[in-house]
């Protein structure tokens, strides 16, 4: 069983991902016009931008945590490849759920606004893959982890 320690790390770091996402996505643009809210095609790519963002970002905090588990860890079986996958899959909802909190707000709200105000778009993923990904990715840092700690001599490990 993983303690509250990894529990917590996993907590945090999807916080510290949520800030990142928000951070390095620039979200897509709505424009206020006379039948409601548009946007250009062009615009529609940082909707998906922002998505793969949360992936990346996702892939490096899954990979390290997931790999310094492995490697630190000496009863590391695959008894907690769940365990990894569940605590990335959590790190991801809390990571998603600070790029909603702090990133711009539903741009429905602007409709009332004078023609042509741009309108940021609410920070979203769209499906499930993406937080999926955080968990197959943290399994993947643990194997290649717990790989690496298992090719040490006997003598160099914990």
């Amino acid at each position: 069983m993983i303690g509250r320690r990894w529990w917590t790390a996993a907590v945090l770091l999807g916080v510290g991902g949520g800030v990142a996402w928000r951070l390095v996505t620039h979200p897509a643009l709505w424009s206020v016009t006379e039948t409601g809210l548009s946007m250009t095609e062009d615009q529609s790519r940082h909707q998906f931008g922002a998505v793969v963002n949360f992936v990346l970002i996702g892939a490096i905090v899954a990979v390290l945590f997931g790999f310094a588990l492995g490697v630190t860890r000496t009863d590391v079986g695959w008894r907690l490849v769940p365990s990894v996958a569940g605590m990335m899959g959590f790190a991801s909802v809390f990571a998603w759920s600070v790029g909603r909190a702090f990133g711009p707000s539903d741009p429905s709200a602007a409709r009332h606004k004078p023609l042509g105000t741009r309108v940021p778009d609410v920070l979203t993923v769209d499906s499930v893959a993406p937080f999926l990904a955080w968990a197959v990715f943290g399994v993947a840092g643990l194997l290649v982890g717990t790989w690496l700690r298992d090719r040490r001599p006997a003598s160099d490990r914990r």
